[in-house]
């Protein structure tokens, strides 16, 4: 299963670079419909989200689980910074791969970050960046476990960072599965697959 999940993103990614070029750009779309002097250009052939939440499938957990995964969240140019280990914090290796679903700040949402409004002198990605800065500085310094300190827990903390002190697991976890969108309809059948596989194998084998 997991081969063929792993043949499947390699194919679709060829086709995910074709688009993208000729795409141009991807960018979130502002209820004000002002893209300022942010960049929200999402690049899918180098893994850049600019102002996002970030998810990819965990081998295994996603498989069973299609709502486990792995976070991370994208700094003002794309880069994607997660928790990926003890002590450690990768920056722009997201430890699963391929960003496969992502939640995309918009301008709007950005400005209504309370660190914005308290400091009208800075720019957004200025604030957003130092957010994530603050956020890996803690996390560096955290032993990871799955239960009380993993990949989300730093995401809510970089929220937190930026002012919204309501961030929590569940609340990042739920802007990207009930907000978010796919990166492309290759990366969603990839993701799928296997859980698709297993489930048409059990429920095969409780007709018999």
């Amino acid at each position: 299963i997991c081969e063929q999940s792993r043949l499947l993103m390699r194919h679709t990614e060829s086709d995910e670079d074709d688009a993208t070029a000729l795409q141009g750009v991807v960018r979130a779309s502002d209820d004000d419909g002002s893209g300022g002097d942010l960049d929200f250009t999402v690049d899918l052939r180098r893994n850049r989200f600019p102002f996002s939440y970030v998810w990819g499938p965990l081998p295994c957990l996603t498989w069973l689980f299609p709502v486990i995964g792995h976070m991370g969240v994208a700094d003002s140019q794309g880069r994607v910074h997660d928790f990926a280990g003890p002590y450690y914090i990768g920056v722009d290796s997201f430890m699963v791969g391929p960003v496969t679903r992502y939640y995309q700040f918009s301008e709007r949402e950005l400005r209504r970050l309370p660190q914005v409004a308290k400091n009208p002198d800075k720019s957004i990605a200025r604030i957003w960046d130092e957010a994530i800065a603050q956020g890996d500085d803690i996390y560096r310094q955290k032993m990871h476990n799955l239960v009380t300190e993993n990949c989300h827990h730093h995401v809510a903390c970089v929220e937190r960072a930026a002012g919204n002190q309501g961030a929590s697991l569940l609340s990042v976890w739920a802007k990207v599965m009930f907000k978010g969108r796919w990166a492309s309809p290759g990366r969603f059948l990839a993701t799928m697959l296997p859980f698709l596989i297993i489930l048409g194998i059990v429920l095969f084998a409780t007709l018999l």
